[in-house]
Protein backbone atom coordinates (compact mmCIF):
# COMPACT_ATOMS: atom_id res chain seq x y z
CA UNK A 1 0.00 0.00 0.00
CA UNK A 2 1.27 3.24 -0.93
CA UNK A 3 1.15 6.16 1.62
CA UNK A 4 -1.13 9.28 1.03
CA UNK A 5 0.43 12.75 1.55
CA UNK A 6 -2.36 14.46 1.97
CA UNK A 7 -3.30 15.90 5.00
CA UNK A 8 -6.47 14.49 6.54
CA UNK A 9 -8.54 16.53 9.03
CA UNK A 10 -10.83 14.65 11.57
CA UNK A 11 -14.37 15.14 11.71
CA UNK A 12 -15.65 17.20 14.98
CA UNK A 13 -18.74 18.24 16.92
CA UNK A 14 -18.47 19.14 20.56
CA UNK A 15 -21.99 19.84 22.25
CA UNK A 16 -23.15 20.65 25.72
CA UNK A 17 -26.36 18.77 26.83
CA UNK A 18 -27.79 20.88 29.95
CA UNK A 19 -31.42 21.39 31.46
CA UNK A 20 -32.59 18.98 28.30
CA UNK A 21 -31.19 21.41 25.52
CA UNK A 22 -28.57 20.47 23.41
CA UNK A 23 -26.06 23.20 22.63
CA UNK A 24 -23.19 23.68 20.08
CA UNK A 25 -19.53 24.22 21.75
CA UNK A 26 -16.46 25.83 19.98
CA UNK A 27 -13.58 24.64 22.05
CA UNK A 28 -13.44 22.26 25.29
CA UNK A 29 -10.87 22.59 27.90
CA UNK A 30 -10.10 20.57 31.08
CA UNK A 31 -12.60 23.09 33.18
CA UNK A 32 -14.11 24.96 30.70
CA UNK A 33 -15.83 25.51 27.17
CA UNK A 34 -16.48 28.15 24.59
CA UNK A 35 -20.02 27.80 23.48
CA UNK A 36 -21.06 28.50 19.58
CA UNK A 37 -22.84 31.28 20.16
CA UNK A 38 -23.71 33.34 23.12
CA UNK A 39 -26.54 31.72 25.27
CA UNK A 40 -27.27 31.60 28.93
CA UNK A 41 -26.56 27.99 30.56
CA UNK A 42 -28.54 27.43 34.11
CA UNK A 43 -26.01 25.69 36.40
CA UNK A 44 -26.25 22.09 37.30
CA UNK A 45 -24.87 18.42 35.79
CA UNK A 46 -25.09 18.77 32.67
CA UNK A 47 -22.89 16.37 29.70
CA UNK A 48 -20.05 17.47 27.77
CA UNK A 49 -20.03 15.33 24.56
CA UNK A 50 -17.42 15.23 21.99
CA UNK A 51 -17.56 13.19 18.70
CA UNK A 52 -15.08 12.40 16.53
CA UNK A 53 -14.93 10.62 13.43
CA UNK A 54 -18.41 9.15 14.40
CA UNK A 55 -17.27 7.93 18.04
CA UNK A 56 -18.82 9.80 20.86
CA UNK A 57 -17.47 10.36 24.00
CA UNK A 58 -19.27 11.61 27.06
CA UNK A 59 -18.36 13.30 29.92
CA UNK A 60 -19.96 14.37 33.15
CA UNK A 61 -19.53 17.96 34.50
CA UNK A 62 -20.83 20.39 36.65
CA UNK A 63 -21.67 23.85 35.26
CA UNK A 64 -20.87 26.49 37.30
CA UNK A 65 -23.81 28.62 37.86
CA UNK A 66 -24.65 32.73 37.76
CA UNK A 67 -22.88 33.19 34.55
CA UNK A 68 -23.78 36.15 32.10
CA UNK A 69 -25.43 34.75 28.81
CA UNK A 70 -23.49 37.91 27.27
CA UNK A 71 -20.45 35.77 27.59
CA UNK A 72 -19.38 32.48 25.41
CA UNK A 73 -17.55 30.81 28.32
CA UNK A 74 -18.62 28.63 30.64
CA UNK A 75 -16.97 26.72 33.81
CA UNK A 76 -17.83 23.53 34.96
CA UNK A 77 -16.06 20.80 37.44
CA UNK A 78 -15.89 17.06 36.10
CA UNK A 79 -17.76 14.62 37.93
CA UNK A 80 -16.23 11.53 38.65
CA UNK A 81 -18.59 9.12 37.22
CA UNK A 82 -17.82 8.04 33.81
CA UNK A 83 -20.52 7.22 30.93
CA UNK A 84 -20.14 4.66 28.58
CA UNK A 85 -18.90 4.89 24.94
CA UNK A 86 -21.34 4.69 22.44
CA UNK A 87 -21.52 5.10 18.52
CA UNK A 88 -23.28 7.52 16.26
Amino acid sequence: MIASNLPRSAEVELWLHCGGKRYELGQVGANFAILAKKESIEGGEAIVETIIDGQSDRFRVSVIPDQPGNSRRLQFAAVQSSLPHSKM
